[in-house]
């Protein structure tokens, strides 16, 4: 149990109570005030830059939803999961800081993707950092506004903005005043440990009208929640996790910071740079299991993740002539490293492979006959696989862990030159793009080499061993991209006007992957295959304007994932070595309209997906025979359970999505946001089973809505108080596109469907021009949402669960200062 935390010596819960008081006495204290005060104001205009120039969030022809920093602070939103919560047209699955995967429209394949390209991309600002189901999660202190695109983006952002792309944009320095902020935050809960965040920003404008820093930098403790159990190894082992136990043991600790330059170098000509810096470690995943208790789990080693990046930009922007040019150079470097529990996994393996197929013996597991010693027979099977005849029961006692060690780096440039003229708009670009990715994946089972199975492997490879002993697998991949786009838009006359992309691309896969066993110091197999693809993918709009405050649009648009080639150790496999692109043909009519001299905001979107040559990771189902009637040297024996990428079919998706936003008074804002989708597989597909047509997508809620009501009131003398309400709510869905039954004993990765849940949270608050206070509840009814059930550690094996959730109930306080 977490202690009450105070501020002061006035517990939180106590500090919101005073809240509340001081918001009822402060509304009857005013009311005559209020009166007087009160003036029609109408909604925000939002000006945002998903068509790679400002417009109006309303002259928009697409679906957008776009939270300023305004917003962000109003909602609490503090991170992706928290972001992506409150946009319907999104999903995502993420166990811990830095892992998640961002999801747009339903085009969803396997919820963790390891090799596989991401369907969504990740922008901040101008550059892309999409990385397959573990993006970068930006702290969001000095926002500017996050633009949720949805859809395809391929004309004018790229490769895996095939469903939709989520925009970070930062507060940029100001030249022209001198501005401060600090935020200070704290909250806690029965369930969780204390959580805080400290923040200040600083803008110094250096030369009046030219030259301006800006400096941010916040550190912040999200507290654990999740508790670690006594328990013990699978099937009635006998090892406990006692020197693991512990309460509350995934808090994340985040630092980082920010700076930024804006120089502007005369009347026509600017220069900004931007360096941003995110370090978080994680002290273990946001997952527990139901069967041990409420947010318990039971695991033997602690699943602790350090996530470290940078991101650097240097934007140019000026006049040539009568066109306006933008040059965008950014560079993005990070380094993970996490250890993960995997004793369920082991221990599937180890108790169900290792009898029969002898490959599963050295790759980190236990179990192996020990027939090299003349107490065992052993054979080989029909399909060439050596077979025991005999168990060791030390050796069946399995417990393990792996670890990564990964680095990514990723060098942007981008030219674009844009005119504006009375009745057109073009925007022509040039796009050239370098990443890497370079990790070391390693997997140990502890006590392995004191088990007759690692002396039974080094005498058949007459090897000394090697101790510790780990199964390694190394993956270097480059990828090299060029493009070049352009945007066309024509006004017909005041009422009809029509837009045409096009984006011509190439991209190439170089990539080496090594496997070594994990008691013999010498390879065992290693690959450079390569991949890539070249295509032209367009996009066309219509817009049909009623009037300055209405409009009507219809488009077609395409998304794409580039090709690649596959991580396979072996030749012997059922998978292509090289997987080919898939394409997502978008068909959306839409309307964006205002109502009621500015007080009423009504934007609706219907569209259809066609999702053709289908990617998702899948496992390698070949099992291919050594040379018939010799011991097989496992150097070219097939080895199953590779996880491959391959094109299995087509799915397909139709959904609608709405959006209202209301202020009706000067008190009183109101909104509501809907998604509904119905993402499904078209045909059957072919994955390690059939996949009957009509499957819904995995990690696909088919409805989910948000709304809020927030009324604000002036108080005392120049400050205001406000009551805010928000709910979101999301269907069920299910965990991967298989279907696989739950039977503990016969099943080793079960399909469950996740069920429907909603998160109510309440805040009031009292604001001045400089400083602000506020005291919140997160999560009011304690729900506790499955975000993610997660089979692929192979719990259900031995009954056991892994459901990632939200954080429970939580009281906090927020205050903020401004110099401005």
């Amino acid at each position: 149990m977490a202690e009450t935390t105070t501020i002061d010596g006035i517990p939180v819960k106590s500090a919101l109570a005073v809240a509340v008081s001081m918001a009822v006495a402060g509304h009857a204290d005013d009311a005559k005030a209020q009166e007087g005060a009160a003036k029609e104001r109408g909604l925000e205009e939002i000006t945002v830059t998903a068509r790679k120039r400002e417009q109006s969030l309303q002259d928009v022809s697409a679906s957008i939803q776009a939270l300023t920093g305004d917003d962000l602070k109003r909602q609490g939103l503090l991170n992706l999961e928290d972001t992506i919560r409150m946009i319907p047209s999104m999903s995502s699955i993420g166990a811990t800081a830095g892992a998640n995967k961002i999801i747009f429209r339903g085009v969803s394949d396997n919820p963790v993707a390891f090799i596989a390209a991401s369907s969504a991309a990740l922008y901040i600002d101008e550059q892309p950092l999409t990385q397959f189901s573990i993006n970068p999660e930006p702290r969001m202190i000095d926002i500017e506004r996050v633009e949720a695109l949805a859809g395809p983006q391929g004309t004018l952002y790229g490769d895996s903005s095939q469903s939709g792309t989520l925009k970070i944009v930062t507060n940029k320095p100001d030249p022209t005043a001198f501005s401060a902020s600090a935020d200070f935050m704290l909250r806690t809960g029965d369930e969780s440990d204390a959580s805080h965040e400290v923040s200040g920003v600083l803008n110094l404008p250096l030369v009046e009208d030219k030259f301006a820093l800006r400096l941010v930098g916040f550190t912040a403790t999200d507290g654990g929640f999740i508790d670690n159990v006594l328990g013990a190894s699978p099937q009635q082992g006998t090892k406990d996790n006692s020197n693991t136990v512990g309460d509350n043991i995934n808090d994340v600790d985040t630092t980082g910071g920010r700076i930024a330059a804006k120089w502007f170098v005369n009347d026509n000509w600017s220069a900004t740079f931007n360096l941003m810096s995110q370090k978080s470690e994680a002290g273990a995943r946001n997952d527990y299991d139901p069967l041990v208790g409420d947010l318990k789990t039971v695991k033997f080693f602690r699943d602790t993740r350090d996530d470290d990046w940078i991101q650097g930009a240097l934007t140019i922007e000026g006049k040539i002539g009568e066109l306006d040019f933008i040059s965008i150079t950014s560079y993005f470097d990070r380094d993970i490293n996490y250890i993960y529990d995997r004793t369920a996994y082991s221990a599937y393996f180890n108790y169900n492979f290792c009898p029969q197929y002898a490959t599963y013996c050295w790759s980190g597991q236990s179990g192996a006959d020990n027939h090299a010693f003349g107490a065992g027979p052993i054979s080989v099977d029909d399909n060439g696989y050596l077979t025991f005849y005999s168990t060791v029961p030390n050796d069946q006692d399995t417990v393990g862990f792996n670890t990564l060690d990964q680095k990514n780096k990723r060098k942007t440039q981008e030219f674009r030159l844009s005119q504006t003229g009375e009745n057109y708009r073009w925007v022509l670009g040039a796009f050239y793009e370098e990443k890497s990715e370079y990790w070391e994946y390693r997997a140990r089972t502890p006590e392995f080499e004191s088990s007759l199975s690692y002396a039974y492997w080094t005498y058949l490879y007459s090897a000394s061993g090697v101790d510790p002993s780990w199964w390694l697998s190394v993956d270097d991949t480059e990828w090299d991209q060029w493009a070049v786009f352009g945007n066309f838009s024509y006004d017909f006359n005041d009422q009809f006007s029509a837009e045409l992309g096009v984006r011509v691309f190439d991209q190439e896969q170089n990539r080496f992957y090594y496997v070594a066993k994990p008691f013999i110091v010498r390879d065992i197999s290693s690959t450079s295959p390569k991949g890539g693809n070249d295509d032209v993918v367009p996009k066309l709009t219509l817009t049909y304007r009623i009037d300055d405050e209405k409009m009507l649009y219809a488009l077609y648009s395409e998304g794409w994932r580039a090709g690649g080639a596959n991580r396979n150790r072996t030749p012997f496999t059922a998978i292509p070595q090289v997987y080919e692109p898939d394409l997502l043909k978008n068909f959306e009519v839409g309307a964006k309209t205002r109502w009621l001299d500015n007080k009423l905001q009504v934007n609706g979107t219907i569209y259809f997906g066609q999702w053709e040559n289908y990617q998702i990771e899948v496992l390698d189902p070949s099992f291919q025979p050594c040379d018939p009637g010799e011991v097989p040297d496992i150097d070219f024996c097939s080895q199953p359970f590779q996880i491959m990428v391959a094109n299995v079919g087509d799915a397909e998706q139709f959904g609608v999505e709405l959006d209202i936003r209301a202020a009706p008074n000067d008190n009183l804002d109101l909104g509501i946001n809907l998604g509904y989708v119905n993402a499904e597989t078209a045909e059957e597909l072919v994955v390690t089973q059939p996949v009957p047509k009509g499957t819904q997508l995995p990690n696909v809620p088919e409805l989910k809505f948000n709304g809020f009501v927030q009324y604000t009131w002036p108080v005392m003398q120049g400050e205001s108080m406000f009551v805010r309400g928000q709910y979101s709510w999301q269907d069920d869905s299910r965990n991967q596109l298989e279907e696989f039954p739950y039977e503990p004993g016969l099943s080793a990765a079960a399909t469950f469907i996740q069920p429907s849940y909603g998160i109510f949270d309440l805040k009031v608050g009292l604001n001045s021009d400089q400083w602000s206070l506020e005291a919140f509840v997160n999560n009011v009814s304690d729900e506790r949402a499955t975000l993610f059930d997660d089979p692929f550690f192979f719990d259900t094996f031995f009954g056991r669960r892994r459901v990632t959730t939200n954080r429970p109930r939580e009281f906090g306080v927020r205050f903020a200062y401004n110099w401005n």
